[in-house]
């Protein structure tokens, strides 16, 4: 599992990377989203300039459908990335290592 994280992670960085601009008054942050639907977690890359709408462009789609997993590719994630993660779809759910609840 330990390799199947870091490929993902080093994707999920490797987008962010390219897609990540920098543009001067411009915001960026990571969404994740828990697709119940598709048995699935979403990662977005979202921007917003001054008076202009939010833009979200996908960054990665995990279809192993497991908070443990997601907790390992996030923690791998965060070490080597600065930006703001926001999560949509949570609910109540709490991560398996850490006993926190997950911010929704």
């Amino acid at each position: 599992m330990n390799s199947d994280v870091t490929l993902a992670g080093n994707e999920i960085l490797a987008n962010i990377d390219h897609l990540f601009l920098r543009v001067p008054r411009t915001r960026y942050w990571m969404m994740i989203v828990n697709n119940v639907f598709d048995y699935e977690y979403d990662w977005f890359l979202s921007s917003k300039k001054k008076y202009q709408q939010e833009r979200s462009q996908p960054l990665y789609v995990i279809s192993n459908y497991d908070l443990e997993f997601l907790e390992a590719i996030v923690n791998y994630v965060g070490k080597r990335n600065l930006l703001t993660t926001y999560y949509r779809n949570f609910g109540n759910l709490v991560w398996p290592t850490a006993q926190r609840k997950i911010q929704s």
